[in-house]
């Protein structure tokens, strides 16, 4: 922090200048942002990696590589999904109410879903009088 303010010292002071880093977890590469200098040097550049720039670099490889899959993959991709979100569903039932058996579980998540359902649905669909 500098002597006058409760401002941090360092802050970046550039955009990305073109050359990339490699995250080393990821293997993401991420921007290298231009920094002011402070008495921490080198320190001060690998904050301003900051979460939020590694999380961009992997979510922008994430829309990469679903562009690039093919639909039936996309459709498979989807059902996968829903099938973990209904997993961690039933284990946050489970977490709520321990004494529960898987029945009464499976009976709570699909009453979930179906509400969930009904509130995304409303106004979508209007009834239509056969006659």
């Amino acid at each position: 922090r500098s002597a006058t303010s409760d401002i941090p010292a360092t802050r970046p002071v550039g955009r990305p200048i073109g050359n990339t880093s490699d995250h080393v977890d990821s293997g993401v590469r991420i921007p290298v942002v231009e920094t002011a200098n402070t008495d921490r040097g080198d320190l001060q550049v690998a904050e301003t990696r900051s979460a939020a720039a590694i999380a961009g670099a992997v979510w922008a490889t994430k829309i990469a590589r679903a562009r690039a899959m093919p639909p039936e993959e996309k459709l498979l991709a989807g059902a996968r999904l829903f099938d973990r979100v209904q997993l961690r569903m039933m284990e946050g039932i489970r977490a709520l109410h321990p004494t529960w058996s898987d029945q009464q579980i499976v009976v709570e998540c699909r009453r979930r879903l179906a509400a969930v359902r009904v509130r995304e649905e409303r106004g979508i669909y209007t009834p239509v009088d056969p006659s």
